[in-house]
């Protein structure tokens, strides 16, 4: 019936299973079949699936004040949250800052792409390969993904190599983060992007859907000291990495970096529809009505917003991220002296990449049989992802609620499922009704 009545357009669909009820870590299907989920619905399910009180929350607010349209009239919990996100955001801008709303990390990157060349009046802005900032016209347009190559892209915006220690474009695992900043010196800003024509950079401080990419630590602020020396903004992507899940509030934090601007979206409301960007003034400010939604920033996903941040706190989410993160992280290495595919594991907090290859000396991409490892985890209860800008790369982004016991089970299943796909007892077909990504 879905596929019968449902557009493909909507879907990335990696495997084949239907989620009737959740609770804390695990998805339940109609046929009361329970999934450990390690994908969190794309990095969403922040506190996990239905806790006490972000339901509450939302009960509440529903009850309070069922729907105001913030283009038109605002109302206590958007202040509310616009405070609490100033106060919790990072910013190396000293002057006033303000909070706009939207409905997900692509309206939140669009907008940016419109406001801040407006704003600073320079019509360029520099983004990186295998950067994914969103599905909309422009966000997609500002993206490096490879999904997004097959529509439009935005002539103001240069795409450079993001630092890949695995797979380095410049220099070596140890030096491509400073080689990357030295690339958008001396070349981009001296040929297609000239800084007084360049508004800003907007970078993932951990490349997410291009793979888990975790840059040297030297990367950001080497990227900061750029943005600073030539006056651009540095824009910080946080839509996945964000709230927690790299074991810091935000993931620019693991290097001491502050940006000018913080996207924030998936997680943010515990899945409520909700994003948010953190920004100067002067670049929120300066269109009236220059990027309105009529359900951005709703009374229900502000109620939700507010009780994510409050749990994340409390519970020391990121805390436990950081923990049962590096517990996964060092089961997956133990794994890979008896697992040929490993290629590598790596990731910071729960934001966790299992990178597939055929051969450890070439690193060819073992593309299909990451298709087929998320389908086989799937069919033995536990949901995973693939990412990479060669379908190569298994994404772990559990719940930040996961427990050590979650985490081990979940390993054990995980370990089964590669020894059945480099056994052989995965076929070909099994991918046959997998749409992919």
């Amino acid at each position: 019936e879905d596929d019968l009545y449902i557009g493909a357009a909507n879907k990335v669909r990696l495997y084949l299973a239907v989620a009737a009820s959740a609770a804390g870590s695990t998805i339940t299907d109609p046929d009361n079949k329970h999934y450990l989920d390690f994908a969190g619905g794309w990095a969403v399910a922040t506190t996990g699936y239905s806790h006490p009180r972000v339901v509450d929350a939302i009960s509440s607010a529903m009850e309070r004040l069922s729907f105001a349209s913030l283009s038109s009239l605002t109302h206590p919990a958007a202040v509310e949250l616009a405070k609490r996100l100033l106060e919790v955001v990072p910013s190396a801008k000293p002057g006033r800052r303000k909070v706009s709303f939207g409905l997900s990390g692509s309206d939140a990157n669009d907008g940016i792409a419109k406001l801040l060349p407006m704003a600073r009046k320079r019509p360029k802005m520099i983004s990186f390969l295998g950067g994914m900032h969103g599905m909309t016209g422009i966000s997609a347009g500002i993206s490096g993904h490879p999904a997004m190559g097959r529509f439009p892209s935005s002539t103001g915006v240069t795409r450079v190599p993001y630092p890949y220690p695995y797979r380095p474009a410049f220099g070596t695992a140890e030096s491509c983060g400073r080689e990357a900043v030295r690339f958008i010196e001396e070349q981009i800003l001296t040929t297609v992007s000239p800084p007084e024509m360049t508004s800003g950079i907007l970078v993932e401080a951990i490349q997410s859907d291009g793979g888990v990419i975790v840059p040297p630590a030297d990367f950001m602020p080497a990227l900061r000291a750029l943005c600073d020396k030539y006056d651009m903004f540095l824009i910080d992507d946080e839509v996945k990495v964000g709230m927690g899940r790299s074991g810091r509030l935000w993931a620019c934090q693991l290097t001491g970096t502050a940006p000018d601007i913080m996207v924030i979206g998936k997680g943010v409301a515990s899945g409520q529809s909700m994003s948010a960007t953190v920004a100067p003034a002067e670049i929120l400010d300066v269109l009236a009505a220059g990027h309105a939604f009529t359900t951005a920033g709703a009374p229900v996903a502000c109620a939700a917003a507010i009780a994510t941040l409050d749990v994340v706190r409390d519970e020391k989410l990121a805390e436990n991220a950081g923990a049962q993160g590096e517990f996964i992280m060092n089961g997956i290495r133990e794994m890979a002296s008896r697992h040929r595919l490993i290629g590598e594991v790596r990731g910071a907090g729960l934001i966790i990449g299992v990178e597939l290859v055929l051969d450890p000396v070439t690193k060819a991409p073992a593309t299909k049989e990451c298709a087929k490892l998320v389908v086989r985890c799937q069919q033995l209860g536990l949901l995973v992802h693939y990412v990479g800008i060669f379908s190569q790369v298994i994404e772990l982004t559990p719940p930040l609620v996961l427990t050590r016991a979650e985490a081990t089970t979940g390993l054990e299943i995980f370990e089964q499922a590669l020894s059945d796909v480099e056994n052989g007892r995965v076929p070909d077909s099994e991918l046959d009704a997998i749409s992919g990504w």
